[in-house]
């Protein structure tokens, strides 16, 4: 496949707006972090970061795209930016700020206790499943659980991935003379 590089640059383009999200969200308050709102936006930006770099290639190159083309570069929009966004979070979990790891345990444990309290769980296996989680939540927050959850990002960007490209592939008209 003939890459694109109006796919990197909007994968850059969506990849730096993750990062001064996250930045904002941490001066501001560091638990807006762990809040779902903050993955809802994630997954809004990454939409329409998706969209605008499928349309700007296929604009491009004269306004027709194959679904594989689209695809393949709505791919290559997620890739780069979970590239920039990992960079970002390693440097912010292990240079800029090493305690905010113990601040992502606690409102990951509240979060979950939240949840188990809603079905009806009793306080002795909250304690006993937050203990538990604690070991896997610190693994994933270093360097290596955080590449690692880049990889399963793709994973899960395929299928948004596969929605732009089936809603902007353009075949060119056939001319049948």
């Amino acid at each position: 496949m003939k890459i694109n590089f109006l796919s990197v640059q909007h994968g850059a383009a969506v990849g730096a707006l993750q990062v001064i999200l996250t930045l904002v969200m941490y001066v501001v308050q560091t638990e807006m972090l762990f809040n779902m709102w903050a993955s809802l936006s994630s997954w809004a930006v990454l939409f329409a970061g998706l969209y605008l770099g499928i349309k700007a290639v296929r604009n491009d190159e004269g306004g027709f795209i194959s679904f594989g083309r689209a695809f393949g570069h709505a791919m290559l929009v997620a890739a780069t930016m979970t590239v920039l966004v990992i960079g970002f979070t390693i440097l912010l979990y292990t240079v800029i700020d090493p305690g905010l790891v113990e601040v992502a345990i606690r409102a990951t444990q509240v979060q979950m206790e939240e949840v188990m309290e809603m079905m009806g769980q009793t306080p002795d296996s909250l304690a006993e499943l937050t203990a538990a989680l604690e070991p896997e939540i610190r693994k994933s927050l270093t360097a290596g659980g955080l590449i690692q959850s880049g990889v399963a990002s793709l994973l899960f960007y395929l299928f948004p991935a596969l929605v732009m490209a089936l809603v902007m592939r353009r075949r060119e008209p056939e001319n049948f003379v």
